[in-house]
């Protein structure tokens, strides 16, 4: 969990987030489901794969207790509401 959070805040400064933004992510969390294997994530997302950033839900669902790529994709596409 330390190296989520230092991986997403040195995200958060070089994508550029506002105070407000950071505050604001950091206040609603990121939603992170680590699975234990992709049987576990085909069972909830519908797809066989090892990990990936579910859009509509602004989730990471991963076998890897370490997803940086799609943690990307989650930064990539934050929009507070």
């Amino acid at each position: 969990a330390e190296y989520l959070d230092k991986y997403v805040n040195d995200l958060l400064i070089l994508m550029n987030f506002s105070k407000e933004e950071t505050e604001l992510l950091k206040k609603e969390k990121i939603i992170y489901l680590l699975c234990e294997n992709e049987d576990e994530i085909k069972k909830i997302s519908g797809f066989n794969t090892k990990g990936m950033y579910l859009l509509n839900e602004d989730a990471v669902i991963t076998t890897y207790s370490f997803h940086t790529h799609e943690i990307v994709h989650l930064l990539m596409n934050y929009t507070p509401d």
